[in-house]
């Protein structure tokens, strides 16, 4: 089951997720350009804080705007709540991250 409110995804722990991505830029729809990097990462916490960890970094192509994980991907994560973002890096360096939430791992019934 995958489930995306406001941005927070519920994933069940072994299935594959795939969604596309919608990306604004000061408020407005954004396409990227051909030198922007899009990349989509999980982690435990965030950068800087107790306990920290990059567990899965995906780059997003230009072409689809699709970010996906594998059941294999998603079965290597433990029951719990995560973090993720997804970020631009654009031709001339600067950095925008887009999305900030969350990505929670649930069970299914045996």
């Amino acid at each position: 089951m995958v489930k995306i409110i406001n941005n927070k995804i519920t994933l069940t722990k072994g299935d594959s997720f795939s969604a596309e991505l919608l990306l604004t830029r000061d408020g407005e729809s954004y396409t990227p350009e051909a030198d922007d990097e899009i990349r989509f990462a999980v982690s435990t916490t965030y950068v800087g804080q107790v306990g920290y960890e990059l567990l899965l970094t995906k780059t997003v192509s230009h072409e689809d705007m699709m970010v996906s994980m594998t059941p294999e991907e998603t079965d290597v994560l433990t029951y719990r709540t995560y973090v993720y973002d997804v970020q631009i890096t654009h031709g001339d360096g600067t950095v925008d991250t887009v999305v900030c939430s969350t990505l929670t791992i649930t069970g299914e019934a045996e």
